[in-house]
């Protein structure tokens, strides 16, 4: 979706919606040209849990994964459909594991069809 800010630069409006139902679904406004950072909560209750997958998806169909399962558990392995994320995106987690975001930039103009 696109639309003008209050000063009359253009912003892409992403929708972001968690398969986890208990996670409510929310909007966030980007200026085109800057920088997105998609939170994403992947704490766990329980002890020595840790991020297995996580994958990303627009329109149903994914556009990026981070997985450190069987091979990669050393070295997670990122993947991104260059059709659509080029090389403008990257999946940071922090120390502890607890929060992690996906950092599109420089975020582009969205066009409905």
């Amino acid at each position: 979706m696109k639309d003008r800010a209050e000063n009359g630069k253009p912003f892409s409006v992403l929708i972001i919606q968690s398969t986890n139902h208990d996670v409510p679904t929310h909007l966030e406004k980007v200026l085109v040209n800057e920088t997105a950072q998609i939170k994403c909560d992947v704490s766990s209750n329980l002890t020595n849990d840790r991020i297995l997958l996580v994958v990303w998806y627009k329109d149903n169909v994914p556009i990026y994964s981070y997985d450190t399962r069987g091979p990669h558990v050393n070295s997670p392995s990122h993947w991104k459909d260059v059709a659509i994320l080029e090389d403008r995106a990257n999946f940071k987690t922090t120390r502890e594991q607890s929060r992690a975001v996906l950092v599109i930039s420089p975020v582009q103009m969205i066009t409905l069809t």
